[in-house]
């Protein structure tokens, strides 16, 4: 009499504690073109379901898909499966140090679908069902590469960026675009649109938006208006202004208004000498006031991770604006509350 395992993750052992058997899964079925090698997939404890470019590891249960140019396994599977046991003891488990035990969330592996006979590499097609939403797209409802979402990430990338390109990686990097190493190619870290042959003059952020308006990062960076501000600019043919030549002419009347502005200055100036002692004080508290007041909507405004940027970014369900745009891309929960972000949304702070 043949004994079947009575869990998902008992029949997850013949997989798990053979890379042949998982590096076999990868038949005839697996995608070409698919940017990750499966040797590093089964390395990692990852067995191909059988459907699109879709794997699962074998320790956890986790799923991946949607894999891009330049995503790596190890990177991958640690940023979105932070407490699977091969991520957490990977080498000793493979050298035999920790006892094979099921993990802590083993009761949540009942989205199995498994047959009832132990599976083998030739013959191993189940999958986890809970791990991503219906509705996860890459390049959508999350970056395509994450590794970069952290601008310093990507700031890092230009190593080697041609010094003669006026636009500078600083500002490459805060419009979301990292080095891909060739000539002056960038890549968006969101969307993975693709720019180059930069000219003199070229913002990247209107760039960014002129060639990939539905790219999520541009919208949640700079907002909706400005992507319809650039491909409204960018849809109108623009044509010389004749009377542009007048702005020649105003610079006289403007230095006119210059010197009627120096007179009114001094005229203020003689009337601020007659003026008594106790009205210089009250004048020196009040500007003081104002600049303490000053101080500390700065201060409110500024984002509480970088302590740098200006916040601009309101997590649902929670509500909070905490953050600015580059530190929200990488959040996964609100760091004031800690509750699961479903959606970030540009925010305009008056």
């Amino acid at each position: 009499m043949d004994i079947i395992p009575q869990s998902p993750y008992e029949r997850l052992a013949p997989l798990r504690n053979d890379y042949n058997k998982r590096l076999r899964t990868f038949d005839h079925r697996w995608p070409q073109g698919v940017p990750v090698l499966p040797q590093d997939l089964a390395q990692d404890g990852f067995y191909y379901t059988g459907l699109e470019d879709k794997v699962q590891c074998t320790h956890c249960g986790g799923i991946l898909s949607g894999w891009c140019e330049g995503d790596v396994v190890a990177l991958e599977h640690r940023q979105h499966f932070p407490n699977c046991p091969w991520v957490r003891h990977g080498r000793q488990l493979q050298n035999g140090h920790v006892a094979n035990a099921p993990p802590s969330n083993v009761g949540d592996l009942s989205g199995f679908s498994v047959g009832h006979t132990v599976p083998t590499g030739e013959n191993f097609n189940f999958r986890y069902q809970q791990t991503l939403g219906p509705t996860d797209e890459p390049g959508v409802t999350r970056p395509k590469f994450h590794i970069y979402s952290l601008e310093s990430a990507r700031k890092a990338s230009f190593k080697g960026w041609p010094t003669q390109i006026t636009q500078r990686p600083e500002v490459l990097t805060k419009a979301g675009f990292f080095y891909l190493g060739e000539g002056d190619k960038c890549k968006c870290f969101y969307c993975g649109g693709i720019l180059w042959d930069w000219e003199p003059g070229d913002d990247p952020w209107v760039e960014h938006a002129k060639w990939f308006p539905d790219c999520p990062w541009v919208k949640l960076a700079k907002g909706d208006q400005f992507v319809e501000d650039v491909q409204r600019e960018t849809s109108v043919k623009t044509v010389d202004d004749p009377s542009s030549s007048s702005s020649a002419s105003s610079k006289p009347s403007d230095a006119g208004a210059g010197a009627a502005g120096t007179s009114q200055a001094s005229i203020a100036a003689g009337a601020s000498h007659t003026s008594t002692a106790e009205e210089g004080s009250d004048e020196g508290k009040r500007l003081q006031k104002i600049i303490e007041e000053n101080r500390n909507l700065k201060e409110q405004k500024l984002c509480k991770i970088c302590l740098d940027e200006d916040v601009g970014v309101l997590f649902e369900p929670c509500g909070h604006i905490c953050c600015c745009a580059s530190c929200a891309v990488s959040l996964q929960q609100c760091p004031i509350c800690r509750q699961p972000i479903s959606k970030s949304v540009k925010a305009y702070i008056s």
